[in-house]
């Protein structure tokens, strides 16, 4: 559920409309559900978000990546627009990631890794485009994932793919009203016990 939270702290802090960021979500265990296609107004994205019940379930991150880009960016995308993956995982995955990533990555899109408590660090290493300290971002609680919130925004909202340097563009500070809001905006659903 932090992890949801931190994706949810990062679209708060992002520009979107339909001139700039634009953002869809894909939830995943050993399922896959297209939570939201891209969405361009701020308030609809609030609303998507409320709506979303937290998916328990085993981890298969590198069809999850493959099912984002068959649902999601291959037909939703704009042209000529630079698309980013992020992928949030609270486990380690029980099939290849690698293979995904390197597919994502020779179409063109940038991959970020973000780690929480049971991840494995090699697999976020084969997510995530390199340099790690870039595109890779790990932490073991709450705390840390409220901590990465700032770092992941000016990584997904930087531009020019030539700088290791991050901008600043595109991104809005929270204050801890907002972050608090955050926090208790998500719906638990049932734990799956079939992992």
């Amino acid at each position: 559920m932090q992890e949801l939270n931190l994706i949810r702290g990062v679209s708060a802090a992002m520009d979107i409309g339909p001139t700039s960021t634009r953002i869809a979500f894909v939830q995943y265990s050993h399922s896959f559900n297209v939570e939201f296609n891209f969405i361009d107004d701020p308030s609809k994205v609030v609303s998507a978000f409320s709506k979303i019940t937290y998916q328990f379930g085993g981890t298969n991150t590198g069809a999850a990546i493959a099912f984002a880009y068959d649902n999601v960016v291959q037909s939703h995308a704009r042209a000529g627009i630079q698309v980013k993956i992020v992928v949030v995982t609270d486990g380690w995955s029980y099939d290849d990631v690698r293979i995904a990533s390197d597919e994502m990555r020779a179409r063109g899109i940038e991959m970020v890794a973000v780690g929480f408590a049971g991840y494995r660090l090699s697999q976020l290493q084969d997510i995530a485009n390199n340099p790690d300290q870039e595109y890779l971002y790990t932490g073991n609680n709450g705390d840390d994932l409220k901590d990465l919130i700032e770092d992941v925004t000016k990584t997904v909202c930087k531009t020019d793919g030539t700088s290791l340097t991050r901008s600043t563009g595109g991104f809005t500070p929270l204050d801890e009203n907002v972050l608090t809001m955050i926090e208790n905006s998500y719906t638990k659903g049932p734990e799956n016990v079939d992992d």
